[in-house]
């Protein structure tokens, strides 16, 4: 019997899943279909994009798991009595686990999930904090063979209204988002605060941002929270003040320090050096790195949507396992959305032409087949240039993405061309790995390069793919083997989802080639 689960995300990045058997067929995000960044409430539009792409009715569908947030801005009860069957958690790094155990490269790994805060202590049927307002901070399960072991939780009290710094909870999590909140006016931009770590240096006047040794008591140092609400109350900051580099700088070699030592200890408290990584803060590609590259780590693997988008995911595996007995592996493609071509393949006469194109130091947009899942564009809604030239890059930023200066963008190679690039191994073949490149890549690919030596990078297998028949006559033409892939959106804008979403992008973001339908389309004449 084929079983069909509908795994659904009703909080920030709401989602929508569709697993059949052990397969996810189909993901998607909210935003990408209403057009607001990080949209919340009910994905109604996400499940009818679900049914509708296959053809499907609500009773075709086995079991419907709805992942509650209790802050989630719509909460639709009445909706799904369309479903026979339907069943409501509020688990949630339990969900981040599931979804994170998709990329296991062994039989058995520990699982560490990190965020901003999780579900309540009587979410997972703990009652030692009932009447108070407590919640998950950081979790630790066991992987074996599809089952996933609760090991280690850590719940924190949250606390409302602080002096200077709004609500707060005492995780990794909620210290970037009092930074970002801090420098970019934003609870969205951890991202950035990574990058402009690069540009900061160690100021001994700022604390430690975390304490290590015993994270069930103390994560975030008291001494950098009061450094903190100090500063947020003397300056109005901007990112190109010294002291909001050294405190982005601070921050991020204080996660990379509290993951190398989280991770040492773990591997050697459990005898096992396989590790996957789930939650928001697994989307921090530098720490990411890092952690991949400790001898003790033997392998590493975090879900491209390791946010709360990927809840959905974690849902729908949970309850394959848990209801269904299903214990196969987890099939999992990088393209996940509606296939709007109407061409089935691409010619070679039109990959020359993107490749000569690029040559020439044009930018090119790619609305191919179904889009990725996840915050990182991986050649399906993706922008490409080349990487040898930093004025490429400086105008990718000012003009076209329309932000700050500093962002460093992503990079795709062919996986055979990898040791060119770095000797260090990957936590992740899509965009959530940073590596240390090697010296001569810097003077040949500076657009690529960030200020501390490292480029986030997307691996390509050979296939038959768009990206990996650009690569290859890329290569051929010019010897480099490098392109620049970013995500193809405007400014706070969600990624594309549609061909007209990519049309007016196009058009509005100023650029002219778009590659759509198999085939190259003229958006913008110059």
């Amino acid at each position: 019997m084929t079983i069909k689960i509908i795994g659904v995300h009703s909080g920030h990045d709401a989602s929508a899943c569709l697993l059949i058997d052990n397969c996810v067929v189909a993901t998607i995000s909210k935003e990408r279909l209403t057009r607001i960044k990080h949209d919340s409430g009910e994905p109604v539009e996400c499940i009818a994009y679900l049914l509708g792409k296959f053809n499907l009715s609500s009773k075709d569908i086995d079991l419907v798991v709805r992942s509650q947030w209790h802050d989630a801005s719509e909460i639709n009860d009445a909706y799904y009595d369309i479903f026979d069957n339907v069943i409501v958690t509020y688990k949630h790094h339990f969900l981040h686990a599931y979804s994170a155990s998709i990329m296991a490269k062994s039989a058995e790994a520990i699982i560490l999930v990190n965020d901003g805060r999780g579900c309540r202590p009587q979410d997972n049927d703990d009652y030692r904090y009932e009447n108070e307002d407590y919640f998950e901070t950081e979790s630790v399960y066991y992987y074996h063979k599809g089952h996933i072991t609760p090991l280690e939780k850590i719940y924190k009290k949250y606390l409302k209204n602080q002096e200077q710094i709004g609500n707060f909870i005492d995780s990794i999590g909620y210290a970037y988002r009092l930074v970002s909140r801090m420098i970019f006016k934003s609870d969205h931009a951890a991202g950035k605060v990574m990058a402009l770590a690069a540009l900061g240096s160690d100021n001994p006047d700022i604390p430690e941002t975390f304490l290590s040794e015993d994270p069930s008591q103390t994560v975030v140092n008291p001494a950098w929270l009061n450094f903190i609400k100090i500063c947020s109350a003397a300056i109005d900051w901007d990112w190109h003040q010294l002291l909001a580099r050294q405190i982005a700088f601070k921050l991020q070699l204080s996660l990379e320090n509290y993951f190398s030592f989280r991770s040492i200890k773990l591997i050697e408290k459990y005898r096992l050096p396989h590790l996957l990584l789930g939650g928001g803060v697994a989307l921090n590609c530098k720490s990411n790195g890092l952690i991949a590259n400790i001898p003790v780590v033997h392998t590493m693997g975090v879900f491209p949507a390791s946010g709360d988008d990927g809840l959905s995911v974690g849902a729908a595996i949970w309850q394959l396992r848990e209801k269904f007995g299903n214990f196969k592996p987890i099939t999992y493609h990088i393209s996940q959305g509606f296939n709007y071509d109407v061409k089935n393949s691409v010619s070679e006469k039109t990959v020359n032409r993107i490749v000569e194109l690029l040559n020439q130091e044009n930018i090119i947009a790619i609305h191919n087949k179904g889009s990725e899942f996840g915050p990182r564009a991986l050649g399906y809604r993706s922008i490409l240039a080349v990487a040898t030239n930093l004025q490429v890059k400086n105008y990718l930023n000012i003009n076209v993405k329309r932000r700050e200066i500093f962002r460093p963008f992503g990079g795709i190679i062919l996986r055979r061309n990898l040791e060119k690039l770095t000797s260090d191994k990957l936590a992740s073949d899509y965009m959530l790995s940073a590596v240390h490149v090697n010296p001569e890549i810097t003077k040949e690919y500076p657009a690529l390069v960030h200020i501390d030596n490292t480029a986030r990078i997307q691996v390509i297998d050979e296939d038959s793919s768009l990206l990996y028949k650009i690569l290859e006559q890329y290569e051929y033409l010019t010897n480099n083997f490098i392109l620049i892939n970013t995500s193809f959106n405007g400014k706070d804008e969600p990624i594309v989802e549609t061909p007209e979403n990519a049309r007016e992008c196009a058009k509005s973001i100023g650029i002219k080639y778009l590659y759509i339908n198999n085939h190259l389309e003229v958006i913008n004449e110059q």
